[in-house]
């Protein structure tokens, strides 16, 4: 292990030994910190501790992005967001979704090994196996040798994990339609979306999709059944990772979050807008921009002072 200590003691300025105290599991090293959820409960994420956070980064800098992901991949990706994920399936008809239950914990150590390390021993032959093994699990890994969720490192792990998973969802998907052109599939994170335009495929994924899951192993998954959707664009109805899909193909948010950006942006006018809510209107608007470019120029036109004097008055 002091060789790959080593390297990463010259390359991030931490040392040797602060580094080995990091391979201790036992050690308090990040902070847990509980999101509230629009359904009462909370997501609970761990934040590292600036020594973990600095290897985290050599790892994912020097190893994780030799992984393999599939193009079916969209989430933690550059230059890939939810608009291009919505935009794959904005010329089908129907759409179905589904979410995976404990997304991050489902994935595991012996996951990576099997998956992924062998992508990294080939082009770093000068450490050795067991040591590359070793600092991957106790550095990106919890006690349990489960992903962490907040850990930087998990996302681009999760995206090499389920490398494998994406392109065999496709053949089959390919094989039970008979056709690789009459379907589009994407993966953002735990969110499947597949789409079509006959509807007699949504049957064969409602009749096979199930089973599929249920005897994949590697990782293990288990779909949240509360969240499976069907969508109809013809109705108005589909929307992908927070993206609305219209009936013409374009792509837009939901009135409700079109009518809180002009509430928000009026009581600012007013100078009535909590400086705590500043950074979440920004938010939206920087999301607005992204999603429907339209709405965002119309909205700019009418608050471009307020926008203006919002972005200074927070880059302070």
């Amino acid at each position: 292990m002091s060789c790959l200590i080593k390297a990463i003691s010259d390359d991030i300025n931490l040392s040797v030994a602060e580094i080995k105290f990091l391979l201790n599991p036992s050690e308090r090293r990040a902070k847990k910190i509980k999101i509230p959820k629009s359904n009462g409960n909370f997501r609970v994420v761990y934040h590292p501790n600036v020594k973990l956070k600095s290897v985290q980064y050599w790892l994912i800098n020097k190893f994780f992005k030799l992984l393999p992901v599939s193009d079916f991949a969209f989430a933690f990706r550059e230059k890939r967001s939810i608009v291009d994920n919505a935009t794959v399936h904005c010329n089908s008809n129907y759409f179905m979704k589904f979410d995976f239950e404990n997304f991050f914990p489902s994935l595991k150590f012996p996951h990576f090994v099997r998956e992924c390390a062998s992508v990294i021993y080939e082009r770093y032959p000068q450490y050795s196996q067991n040591d590359i093994r070793k600092l991957v699990k106790f550095i990106c890994f919890d006690r349990n040798q489960k992903l962490v969720q907040g850990f930087p490192t998990s996302p681009i792990l999760s995206n090499a994990i389920m490398n494998r998973f994406d392109i065999a969802l496709s053949k089959q998907l390919t094989d039970w339609t008979g056709r690789s052109d009459s379907f589009h599939l994407t993966r953002y994170a735990d969110d499947i979306v597949i789409s079509f335009d006959d509807l007699k495929i949504r049957s064969i994924i409602d009749d096979k999709f199930p089973r599929f899951i249920q005897g994949w192993n590697v990782p293990r998954l288990r779909i949240n059944s509360s969240k499976t959707r069907f969508f109809n664009k013809k109705c108005g109805l589909a929307h992908v990772t927070g993206v609305r899909i219209c009936r013409d193909g374009h792509l837009t948010t939901f009135k409700k979050t079109k009518s809180e950006i002009r509430l928000l942006l009026s009581l600012y006018r007013r100078n009535r807008l909590e400086r705590g809510d500043f950074n979440t209107l920004l938010g939206l608007l920087s999301y607005i921009k992204m999603v429907d470019s339209h709405f965002y120029t119309k909205i700019s036109s009418k608050f471009f002072k307020e926008i203006y004097d919002l972005k200074k008055a927070t880059a302070i």
